[in-house]
């Protein structure tokens, strides 16, 4: 069965047979000429015949770039005539590279091929040497029985809005903190960005805040809202947390107020002239959906800093690469892995013990508690599990403190 290629004529907008006849005997030495981009040119070195289990693609064609000296190959398909067709194409010139000069861009192509293969070699030596350096460094702080790793990675943007085109690429990655709980928890990742001078925005507490300015109640354009407030270079102002935000516009409305004063002796434009308000946005983001990025602290996935937690099988090039070629490792903060059997206290029949599988802290009465004591644990935060049978709270300081002094009462 023959099998027939098809192109677009752009003249016509049909599709038509590709035709091969007159293209399957090209001299060495023709010059071939790409219509579009910086139109680069290629010269035919020599003409490598017809594959039958490809006869449809016509003869193929070994080319050397005239600027680069480089080959690359291209099939009598691709080829066209002058006028034979429109739009981006590569067009079989009337121009003949004389055979001296062709030999002579034959040499030189051999060589960059050769210079191209050694580099590549070279290439492939040193990424292997960093790899096995990076693992090295892997595998003496990071115990053999962790399951997960907190990471925070460096994003950059190569997203073209222009063609809707969104990706990025990741320049950097530290290891936070180890993790033996599979539980995505955003106060983990969070305890484990404020230990990294790039990620402390993201740490505890901090989310991205910003003020808002009010417009006039009669404004019907504009109003809701007049823009935010603008730092000292005139860019959109953002904050860690409400308290900045709050005096940054605190700060703000005095100013107002203070050139208010001074009118009509010294003339000014209000920072907030109808008034201000706070809105905040998230850096906590959950895309457990196809094509989402999972949970991740971060302003935004494309670009800047972001903390996730990780297997620890995870992309182990990037994080043996990672090791190798910066010291972004805060090995001595690293979690340390919490013991087995989770420590009990038992005072009067009634348990305290650690969970760290959930990150938190349980009681276990041995059987109903008083009615004032189930107050207190309410007011307390403290909730019921009717499954475990036990009072839990989140493992803090706090409530560590308060799990203790109710045993010693």
């Amino acid at each position: 069965m023959k099998t027939t290629m098809f192109n677009i004529n752009f003249s016509t907008g049909k599709l038509e047979p590709v035709q091969t006849e007159g293209k399957n005997a090209l001299g060495a030495g023709t010059i071939l000429r790409l219509h579009g981009y910086n139109e680069p040119e290629y010269v035919i070195s020599q003409n490598l015949g017809i594959n039958p289990e490809y006869e449809y693609h016509g003869a193929r064609y070994e080319c050397i770039d005239l600027e680069t000296c480089r080959t690359c190959s291209k099939n009598a398909h691709s080829l066209y005539f002058p006028g034979e067709t429109v739009g981006i194409h590569t067009e079989i010139t009337d121009r003949i590279i004389e055979p001296d000069i062709l030999a002579w861009m034959e040499e030189i192509a051999l060589l960059n091929i050769r210079y191209d293969n050694e580099e590549k070699e070279r290439k492939g030596k040193e990424s292997a040497a960093k790899l096995e350096k990076g693992k090295a460094v892997y595998e003496k702080h990071i115990p053999a029985d962790v399951p997960f790793l907190i990471v925070a990675e460096s994003k950059v943007d190569d997203s073209d809005i222009m063609t809707d085109y969104f990706a990025s690429h990741t320049s950097g990655m530290v290891i936070l903190a180890l993790s033996y709980s599979k539980r995505d928890n955003f106060a983990e990742m969070r305890k484990a960005a404020a230990k990294f001078e790039q990620t402390k925005h993201l740490g505890p507490g901090c989310d991205d805040w910003q003020v808002m300015r009010k417009a006039a109640e009669n404004d019907e354009y504009n109003r809701h809202w007049m823009g935010c407030l603008q730092d000292a270079e005139g860019n959109d102002a953002h904050f860690l947390t409400e308290a900045e935000a709050q005096k940054a516009m605190s700060d703000a409305m005095a100013k107002d107020k203070e050139c208010e004063t001074k009118i009509p002796f010294e003339p000014f434009c209000p920072i907030l002239p109808y008034g201000g308000e706070l809105r905040s946005e998230s850096v906590e983001h959950r895309e457990k959906y196809s094509m989402g990025s999972g949970y991740y602290l971060g302003k935004s996935k494309y670009s800047g800093w972001i903390v996730k937690k990780v297997s620890k099988d995870w992309n182990k090039e990037l994080i043996y690469a990672s090791l190798a070629n910066s010291p972004f490792c805060i090995f001595e903060n690293l979690q340390e892995k919490p013991s087995q059997s989770a420590e009990v206290v038992t005072v009067d029949g009634a348990e305290v013990r650690e969970n760290p599988e959930k990150d938190g802290i349980e009681i276990k009465f041995p059987g109903k508690p008083a009615s004032s004591m189930l107050e207190t644990l309410k007011a307390n935060g403290w909730r019921w599990s009717r499954f475990a049978k036990v009072w839990y709270n989140r493992a803090t300081e706090e409530n560590r403190a308060f799990a203790k002094s109710l045993m010693a009462a």
